[in-house]
């Protein structure tokens, strides 16, 4: 009973594996797309690093340039499917919604699939 206890926290722990944020990596771009580590160094970034309540400029010196930038909103792209299609089939984001006085009041992540 033991052992299949650990062995299902092992698999469940393999399946969504997290890593720490890294900026070097975060940033790094794969033929114009962004890094799949993104998706697994979201953990880190709730839990060590303060991404509410501050100006957009700090937000952006600590995720590098954004992939998207508008007067409220804030985005990285964590995962973009093409699948065998020139249009994205699935998407996965980070937003950050921005007041008038460019303070970072809270973020989402959000997924369409097509």
């Amino acid at each position: 009973m033991k052992w299949t206890f650990l062995i299902i926290i092992f698999g469940l722990s393999a399946c969504n594996p997290q890593i720490k944020f890294d900026r070097k990596a975060w940033s790094t771009k794969e033929d114009f797309y962004p890094c799949a580590c993104r998706q697994y160094m979201i953990e880190d970034l709730k839990r060590n690093y303060k991404l509410t309540g501050i100006k957009d400029k700090e937000l952006i010196k600590i995720l590098g340039q954004p992939d998207q930038i508008d007067t409220s909103i804030i985005s990285y792209e964590l995962i973009v499917d093409y699948g065998n299609s020139i249009d994205p089939i699935y998407t996965k984001t980070l937003h950050f919604k921005v007041d008038t006085n460019k303070n970072v009041l809270n973020f989402e992540i959000t997924e369409w699939k097509r």
